[in-house]
């Protein structure tokens, strides 16, 4: 596991510490490549290393928020997980403002506690090696996505052992209204494994109509995919929420993989079945 880490050069003190402790856990490796101002190639440059990595851990304090060379990281990072299965891990080293796409991604606090954050980060990149999603068959992939499905609170009513249904999946869900009254929701989900292609409009539009169309009215769609959305799609999608009369939610393998990690028990559940299955 090839790991970046990316920094400003005032916090190289503390950088190099967590990069020293990454090393001696033997989680993975540390991509030591250092942004040099007067490459040509400087842009193209840090593209291939954040390319080639499985992590990229940013060190977010005041230094990194103020470094020109550091939000490049940050942005070609971003942009890169837009298109690309790369996992980023922001870490907070002092007290500063959070840039909100990070936010989302959720921060490891090292400002209170070096230890315990440092603890946090080694788990995480631990759990990281117990998964591997990318050499399996479409069918542990729909494994995996079923347990996944339970694991967040949805009840499986057709699918497991039916598949002339249209979808994949048909399910309930137990969410609230505004007032905080409990509504039973049905979803339809559609699971999409590809090995070298994506999840194309086309294939949104035939999903949507047909939940359009069904017999289930009022019914939500959710499709769950191991590749990622291009660009294209995600602005149909944006539309679709704009303007459907549907929900439609799309977690393609970036997002898929975000959720599984938030859970512990799903974790050790899905190690287990990719175990299992290379026995």
């Amino acid at each position: 596991m090839n790991i970046f880490l990316s920094y400003s050069f005032k916090d190289k003190e503390i950088a190099d510490h967590v990069s020293l402790q990454i090393k001696e856990s033997n989680v993975g490796s540390i991509n030591e490549y250092e942004l040099n101002v007067s490459e040509i190639h400087i842009l193209d440059e840090l593209r291939y290393n954040i390319r080639k990595s499985d992590y990229v851990i940013f060190f977010i304090s005041n230094n990194f928020l103020n470094s020109n060379y550091s939000m490049l990281e940050l942005s070609e990072a971003l942009n890169e997980l837009r298109i690309r299965k790369i996992n980023i891990i922001p870490i907070l080293i002092e007290k500063c403002s959070i840039p909100s796409e990070l936010l989302e991604i959720g921060i490891i606090d090292f400002s209170k506690s070096f230890e315990k954050g440092m603890e946090k980060l080694l788990t995480k990149l631990t759990i990281k090696k117990k998964i591997d999603l990318e050499e399996i068959s479409p069918w542990v992939y729909e494994k995996i996505v079923a347990i996944f499905l339970k694991e967040y609170g949805f009840k499986i009513i057709q699918g497991e052992n039916n598949r002339d249904i249209g979808v994949d999946y048909i399910c309930e869900y137990n969410a609230k209204d505004p007032f905080g009254q409990k509504v039973k929701e049905v979803w339809m989900v559609e699971v999409k494994f590809y090995k070298n292609e994506r999840l194309s409009i086309n294939e949104i539009k035939k999903l949507y109509y047909y939940v359009q169309d069904s017999s289930l009215k009022g019914a939500n769609l959710l499709m769950i995919t191991n590749n990622i959305l291009n660009s294209a799609a995600m602005e149909y999608l944006n539309d679709l929420k704009e303007n459907a009369v549907t929900q439609v939610t799309v977690l393609d393998g970036p997002a898929f993989e975000r959720l599984i990690y938030k859970k512990t028990r799903l974790v050790n559940r899905i190690a287990e079945v990719l175990y299992d299955s290379n026995q």
